[in-house]
């Protein structure tokens, strides 16, 4: 019990500078002394105990919190309000606590809160994991690490509040913590890793001013979620995996209505997002995965080049309500499947299409422009389509693969209008338009 430390600094005070009036109560300081273990008791996992709280020792006069005993991997060793201080005694010497370790409070049902010191400065891999009663918990700002699934399945937390201090939002941090209804990040974090915050199902607003990166899954499943808010976002990781499509960033968050962000590079994951209405993306270069956004009516997409390049139902696929699409950077296109609404599509500089436009019942027209090298796999069984406009001089420059046809045939509704002077060149050029006419696209 350390309580002369406590004595000594206030008659020192009084001696120095002449304070009369100072409350010096020796609990406030006091410093927990630590008892080991019984040499019989053969199944404790940790060095000392001090005031219900376990500890294991590290060099240079460290010591971590631990759990005491291992039941089945049902640790469950804490309960109730924990209060760990910033140092302990234990066989006469002064151990400051830096870490909680591995596994800590894991499976602690019945814990409730936890204080952590201002000397913390690590928390491992499923410290708190488990603990289904755990309502609110500060990680102070001597966090400068947390490993994977920090909080995962604490399903009763309610209030998160993390000091400015930690860079990164490890793996799994706050996964299934399905009571959690707000996170606000301070600005020393710039990285939300995997599943950070997956299927925490009461999250409605998210905001976190200087987040540079997103990776896969961080906010997949969350269905309640309104409103996000990326001021400084570059980039949102894009997985495309069928069998696991919670490896998407926002999937299925089917509350949220509106995405802005505006310094967004690289972004997908976001399909699945039944509720989403608009899009606005003004810097983004590279567009993945918003297939299955059933109520999309708005894109704003001044200066993308890239839209989902990597499979036949990416992209924006599946988006019922979507009628038109501006994308004047586009210089490759992939996804837009089974839009039954689409009439409108402005492709100025589109150098490649594949694997798009298919099922589009309402496309009537397209203009292909000068640009263009490839089409492949695109504009199949659109029964609308009725005007193809095709401004390149020379066919043999674009290659035309498995397109423009209804029932694998080719197209004989539409009409391919070809610049003035190639019209014998387009008629060896391909099988798909019955009907193909010159255009003077000079008027």
């Amino acid at each position: 019990m350390k309580k002369l430390f406590n004595g000594l600094l206030c008659v020192l005070l009084v001696m120095t500078l002449g304070v009369t009036d100072i409350s010096c109560s020796s609990d406030d300081i006091e410093i927990p002394v630590g008892t080991a273990p019984s040499p019989d008791d053969k199944d404790a996992e940790y060095d000392f105990k001090a005031n219900n709280v376990y500890y294991v020792v590290y060099p240079n006069m460290e010591c971590g919190v631990t759990y005491g005993y291992k039941n089945d991997d049902n640790y469950n060793n804490y309960s109730g309000k924990v209060i760990i201080p910033t140092s302990v005694e234990f066989n006469g010497s002064i151990y400051k606590v830096t870490r909680v370790d591995e596994d800590a409070f894991k499976g602690s049902k019945t814990l409730i809160s936890v204080v952590l010191p201002q000397t913390l400065e690590k928390i491992a891999s499923e410290a708190f994991s488990d603990c289904f009663n755990l309502s609110e918990i500060n990680i102070p700002a001597s966090v400068k690490e947390m490993a994977d699934y920090t909080l995962a399945n604490c399903t009763g937390l309610r209030t998160l509040t993390l000091e400015d201090g930690i860079k990164e939002i490890p793996n799994g941090f706050c996964n299934r913590c399905t009571s959690l209804e707000s996170i606000s990040m301070p600005k020393s974090v710039t990285k939300i890793n995997d599943g950070a915050f997956a299927y925490c199902t009461s999250l409605t607003s998210v905001n976190m001013p200087q987040v540079d990166s997103i990776f896969s899954g961080a906010f997949s499943y969350i269905t309640s979620l309104v409103n996000i808010e990326f001021p400084n976002v570059r980039f949102i990781e894009y997985k495309q995996d069928y069998d696991f499509p919670e490896e998407q960033a926002f999937y299925n968050c089917n509350s949220l209505i509106s995405i802005k962000l505006p310094k967004a590079i690289s972004i997908g994951g976001f399909s699945s997002c039944d509720s989403l209405l608009e899009i606005e993306l003004p810097q983004a270069k590279n567009v993945y995965g918003f297939q299955n956004c059933n109520k999309l009516k708005t894109l704003k997409l001044p200066k993308a080049e890239i839209i989902d390049d990597t499979s036949s139902s990416g992209g924006f696929s599946f988006c019922d309500d979507l009628e038109s699409i501006n994308l004047p950077q586009a210089t490759s296109v992939s996804g837009f499947v089974h839009c039954p609404k689409l009439k409108s599509v402005t492709l100025p500089v589109v150098q490649f299409i594949h694997d798009s436009f298919n099922y589009c019942d309402e496309l009537n027209s397209i203009i292909l422009p000068d640009s263009l090298e490839r089409v492949e796999q695109s504009f199949n069984n659109c029964p609308s389509l009725k005007s193809v406009y095709c401004k390149s001089s020379n066919p043999s420059n674009i290659y035309l693969s498995s397109s423009f046809r209804i029932n694998y045939v080719g197209h004989t509704k539409a009409t391919l209008y070809v610049p003035i002077g190639t019209l014998d060149a387009y008629k060896n050029w391909n099988y798909y338009f019955t009907n193909i006419e010159e255009y003077d696209y000079e008027e």
